[in-house]
């Protein structure tokens, strides 16, 4: 018996995503193993009508909790939580409306290989923008655990330094929690996110979260998203809303994953200025080499589809909301304000290759 599905929480804004999905799930699946989270009956009602095919399944859960900032993490996990309390599958993947599947691979057999022993991410270290995100999330834990994290995520400062610098927030991560952010080894959106039963039990009672109410470890939201040296616009959206991230801390603190790095090979530092995770760099990598260390991590999704023989366990994109051609001319467009040189260079060879990769004309 199949013992995975996946459960994306979606409003009526997102509708225009969820219903190419829901189709592109149904086109390669038969099993209805897809549940939508949606915010009230009216929205459920609205889908229902805008999808207009009885034949396509699906499954419905509405949320029923007190809506706070981090709705999309909220309903996520009120959603996990209510598969795993009605039906007996074993494995959740949670992902946005913005996805598409490609093909049919038994994702069933793949969770379960990703999941079995010990959880396998694998990380490759970020720029300064994105791992804020991950700072803010330690405040989570208790001081033991969030030393058990920083060693195997940040470049962890054992010892309070006379931080000299300007910008506020190194100067935060430095002295508020030791750590370095331009070592952060990030592993946020390189792989679907995958919650498994067991562990998500344990983990909603262990930093005890109450999802209805939108709690964690007893504090309210606007509690622990609030620090009087760091100004809130800083933070670069509500830091929750990154709900994989804090499942991955606890298993850290359980001893429940490893971590592999990503092997690519960035001589020229440009990965390190731009914002995101490895996957979302694919077209600022060239495009060979990023394929090579695209297959070692055997991902189940990537932003842009290549050749099947790197695709082992791929069967999903994700950022359907972007344009692809959009994001490539973005990209030319931004390589002019890039210094050194050679790193501008380096982008603009790299747009080219992918240009001749998908046979695009460049016509701007």
């Amino acid at each position: 018996m199949k013992k995975s599905c996946f459960v994306i929480p979606v409003h009526e804004p997102k509708f225009e995503f969820a219903i190419p999905l829901v189709l592109s799930y149904n086109s390669y699946y038969n099993d209805g193993d897809i549940f939508f989270v949606f915010s009230n009956e009216h929205e459920k009602n609205l889908f229902e009508n805008q999808l207009n095919n009885k034949d396509v399944k699906y499954n419905s859960i509405i949320f029923t909790g007190n809506q706070q900032h981090w709705i999309v993490t909220q309903k996520k996990w009120f959603g996990i939580d209510y598969i795993f309390n009605h039906y007996d599958y074993d494995y959740v993947g949670a992902v946005d409306a913005e996805v598409m599947f490609l093909r049919y691979l038994d994702y069933n057999k793949i969770f379960y290989e990703k999941t079995i022993d010990n959880f396998i991410f694998y990380t490759y270290v970020n720029d300064i923008f994105f791992p804020f995100t991950y700072i803010e999330l330690l405040k989570i834990f208790k001081k033991t655990d969030q030393d058990k994290i920083k060693k195997i995520i940040f470049d962890d400062k054992t010892e309070k330094i006379n931080s000299t610098n300007s910008d506020i927030i190194l100067d935060y991560a430095e002295q508020i929690f030791k750590v370095d952010l331009l070592n952060t080894k990030n592993f946020w959106f390189n792989d679907i996110p995958v919650y498994e039963r067991n562990t998500f039990g344990h983990f909603i009672n262990y930093l005890k979260i109450d999802i209805t109410n939108g709690t964690i470890n007893d504090m309210q939201d606007d509690v622990i998203n609030t620090h009087p040296i760091l100004p809130q616009e800083l933070m670069g959206g509500h830091p929750f809303n990154f709900d994989h991230i804090i499942y991955v801390y606890y298993l850290i603190c359980m001893n429940k994953c490893k971590f592999k790095e990503i092997p690519y090979n960035d001589n020229t530092m440009l990965l390190k200025q731009v914002p995101g995770s490895f996957a979302e760099k694919q077209l600022y990598c060239d495009p060979q080499k990023f394929m090579e260390a695209y297959s070692f991590t055997d991902s189940m999704w990537m932003y842009k589809k290549v050749d099947d023989e790197y695709m082992k366990n791929t069967f999903m994109e994700f950022h359907t909301d972007r344009n692809f051609k959009s994001e490539l001319i973005r990209i030319k467009n931004d390589a002019w304000m890039l210094e050194p040189e050679t790193i501008r260079d380096t982008v603009l060879d790299t747009y080219f290759n992918w240009l001749k990769y998908y046979n695009i004309l460049d016509n701007t």
